[in-house]
């Protein structure tokens, strides 16, 4: 989507019409996607995987999460300024594609997709 500010509602109707809104939401589209600042590998993986961090990172903390075909998070860590590198190892993790997120508060630094063989 172009970059802006966006309302979403959801709307259902169920088999005899009857309709239910759900609650608004807001959402911002900033142009500040940078796919290069990690680098994920092997990818494919078998649940151990490795994430370089490529370029500097905001001052404060940022979150590093996993997250499923179903939008639910299956991890979740902190990277602190300065490090470098992360070794992720999630043997249980289910097969199947996921997406890498690197978020720093409400923003989103990055994302990565990778399969977990």
């Amino acid at each position: 989507v172009d970059t802006g500010n966006y309302v979403i509602t959801a709307t259902a109707t169920d088999n005899l019409g009857a309709v239910s809104i759900s609650d608004a939401i807001e959402l911002r589209v900033e142009d500040f996607y940078n796919p290069d600042l990690i680098s994920l590998y092997p990818n494919p993986n078998n649940g151990f995987f490795k994430i370089d961090i490529l370029e500097e990172l905001p001052a404060q903390q940022c979150t590093l999460s996993i997250i499923g075909l179903t939008g639910a998070i299956v991890y979740q860590d902190i990277v602190t300024p300065g490090e470098i590198s992360k070794d992720i190892r999630l043997p249980d993790l289910q097969a199947g594609p996921y997406v890498l997120m690197l978020t720093s508060g409400k923003i989103i630094l990055t994302t990565k997709k990778f399969i977990k063989q």
